[in-house]
């Protein structure tokens, strides 16, 4: 009895350290699609363990308009306490500009994780687009990114 409880516990933390890991590489900014109907996407810009604290950030979404048009934009819960001077933007075609700051303590606290919008796009061609993450400002500027990625399919569009 006492080497299964063994058994079973050694593989709890090699499973617990496996996501850890994977959880690591995911630091910092990410892009990833959370919702999808024939002709508009969500998609979500997200912190994972933010590498440190953050007052003020600022960073642009650069995509494609052959494939997608830009709708509306929701917070993030990172941002719905704090950050009452927050926004975003299209600056350009193809860019939008995301920006907040936070003049008291409801910060991004370092090892954060959650969304800090969420963009609504209207899917105007066929294709596949990726949405780069550029232009990191302020407190944000040193922290990892990893660009997002969506595929129109071709029978969905005229």
């Amino acid at each position: 009895m006492k080497m299964g409880k063994i058994v079973c516990f050694g593989i709890i933390v090699a499973i617990a350290s496996v996501l850890n890991a994977g959880a690591s590489e995911n630091a910092g900014f990410t892009v990833t699609q959370t919702e999808k109907s024939d002709n508009r996407v969500k998609m979500a810009v997200a912190v994972g363990k933010a590498p440190g604290d953050a007052a003020a950030f600022g960073l642009d979404i650069e995509y494609d308009t052959k494939i997608l048009k830009y709708r509306e934009s929701e917070r993030g819960n990172l941002v719905n306490e704090g950050f009452r001077l927050f926004g975003v933007s299209e600056p350009a075609d193809g860019t939008l500009r995301i920006g907040g700051v936070e003049p008291g303590d409801k910060i991004i606290k370092k090892g954060s994780s959650g969304t800090i919008a969420y963009l609504v796009f209207d899917i105007v061609g066929n294709g596949e687009c990726e949405l780069k993450i550029a232009q990191l400002k302020d407190d944000v500027q040193k922290w990892p990114a990893q660009n997002g990625h969506f595929a129109a399919k071709t029978e969905n569009r005229k």
